[in-house]
C-alpha cells in the first residue's frame, strides 16, 4: 500500500509538472497585447493616407477617406505591431459636379512601429490568390488570423457618412461608382 501511494504521488507530481510546463510555455508564446496604444491605429491610417499616390490625386475635389477595424496591438523585444483591416477609398468631383469614386482598397495590414518613438518602420499585407490564407497565418497571431479569415467584408457606413459630410457643398450630387451615363 505504501508503495502504491508513493507511486501515485510521483506519477501525480510528474503530471502536474508537465501541465505547469505546458501552461508556462503557451503563456510565454502568446503575444503581449497592449491596452494603452490604440493611437497607433490612427497613426497607421494617417501614414497610408500620406503615402497616397492615386492617379486621381490632382482631380478637382479629390479626397481619400479611410476607416479601420483594429485587431490588437502587441510588442516584443524589437517592435510594436498593430494588426488591422483598413478600408480606404478616394473620391473626386467631375466636370458635372458629380462625385466619382476613384481608387481604394480593403485589406488586412500588419504595421511595425519603433518601440521608443512609435514611428512606423514598415508594414505588410497578405499575398494574393492561393497564398492568401497561409500568408495571413504567418503575418498575424493565431487568434487575429482566425478573426481576419472569418471576416465578411467591411461596413462602409461610417466612411460614406464622412464622404457626404465632406462634399456637403454639393447637396444634390450623386456618387458614381462606375461609368457615368
Amino acid at each position: 500500500m505504501k508503495k502504491t501511494t508513493k507511486s501515485l504521488l510521483i506519477f501525480g507530481g510528474i503530471i502536474l509538472a508537465i501541465v505547469a510546463i505546458v501552461l508556462v510555455w503557451f503563456g510565454l508564446s502568446q503575444p503581449k497585447y497592449l491596452t494603452d496604444s490604440d493611437f497607433l491605429y490612427d497613426t497607421a491610417v494617417q501614414y497610408l493616407l500620406d503615402q497616397d499616390n492615386s492617379p486621381e490625386k490632382n482631380n478637382k475635389g479629390y479626397h481619400r477617406f479611410a476607416d479601420y477595424r483594429g485587431y490588437g496591438i502587441t510588442e516584443d523585444d524589437n517592435y510594436k505591431y498593430a494588426y488591422m483591416w483598413i478600408f480606404d477609398e478616394s473620391f473626386y468631383v467631375n466636370d458635372k459636379d458629380h462625385i466619382k469614386v476613384g481608387t481604394g482598397g480593403s485589406m488586412p495590414y500588419k504595421f511595425f512601429f519603433d518601440k521608443t518613438t512609435n514611428a512606423i518602420i514598415k508594414y505588410e499585407t497578405p499575398q494574393d490568390g492561393a497564398s492568401y490564407t497561409s500568408s495571413i497565418k504567418k503575418m498575424f497571431p493565431s487568434k487575429v488570423a482566425m478573426k481576419i479569415l472569418k471576416s465578411s467584408g467591411f461596413d462602409d457606413t461610417k466612411l460614406m457618412a464622412e464622404v457626404k459630410e465632406y462634399y456637403n457643398y454639393l447637396p444634390d450630387a450623386e456618387i458614381y461608382y462606375g461609368p457615368e451615363e
